[in-house]
């Protein structure tokens, strides 16, 4: 399902199907209130003016959604081995349960960025939110950089770990049950707090103050 120049989708609610291909409506103009019931073989792009609310199932290899003003999450779910979220001047607001998202991808919101999911989450691009930037997954691996004022990561099956990347945090709270090595030499931390279970490991090329740290190794 593709789109032609002014081609325009406008709808309270789509809901888009390709059963061998891609789902391709990315023109910024549309005007989509609500994605619901969606799913494509390849990838499911959509771009749109205003608020975009997730309201049903959502399944693509990979999903790519950019709306102009907010994403939220209004009982509905996404589905994707990578998925990119962009939200020009708002929030992006995917903290709700039942995700199933494997990689995040070059992704932000302009006020907040906030996203829940199971199993274990690749951050494989950069992230950046003008306000908080939070992120919650069984285990989080970082390898794209992290930028935001407030930045809260939580592991709750496994260890936040950093193979690449960089956070530039005003503060930063990191709660894992297993370890936490955010130790990547390009780190900008202002202010440091968390939880992990054997070691709590973290590495600021700018002046760090440490506050409310719980590990049997600091």
């Amino acid at each position: 399902i593709g789109q032609e120049t002014a081609a325009l989708v406008v709808a309270e609610e789509l809901r888009a199907h390709s059963e061998a291909g891609a789902v391709r409506l990315q023109d910024p103009l549309n005007r989509i209130g609500a994605l619901g019931d969606s799913a494509a073989a390849t990838e499911l792009m959509l771009g749109t003016e205003g608020t975009l609310r997730v309201t049903g199932a959502v399944a693509a290899p990979l999903v790519a959604l950019t709306a102009a003003e907010g994403i939220s999450q209004d009982g509905g779910t996404i589905s994707a081995d990578v998925l990119r979220a962009v939200a020009l001047t708002g929030a992006v607001a995917l903290a709700g349960p039942g995700h199933a998202i494997g990689a995040l991808g070059d992704s932000g919101g302009a006020t907040g960025f906030a996203l829940t999911t199971t199993g274990a989450l690749q951050v494989a691009g950069d992230v950046t939110s003008g306000g908080a930037l939070s992120l919650r997954a069984d285990s989080l691996a970082l390898e794209g950089a992290l930028r935001g004022d407030a930045v809260q990561l939580a592991a709750t099956q496994g260890d936040i770990a950093q193979p690449g990347g960089a956070i530039a945090a005003t503060t930063l709270r990191a709660e894992a049950t297993g370890q936490v090595r955010l130790d990547a030499t390009g780190n900008a931390i202002a202010a440091i707090s968390g939880r992990a279970g054997p070691v709590f490991h973290v590495r600021s090329s700018s002046a760090l103050t440490a506050d409310d740290i719980g590990a049997e190794t600091v």
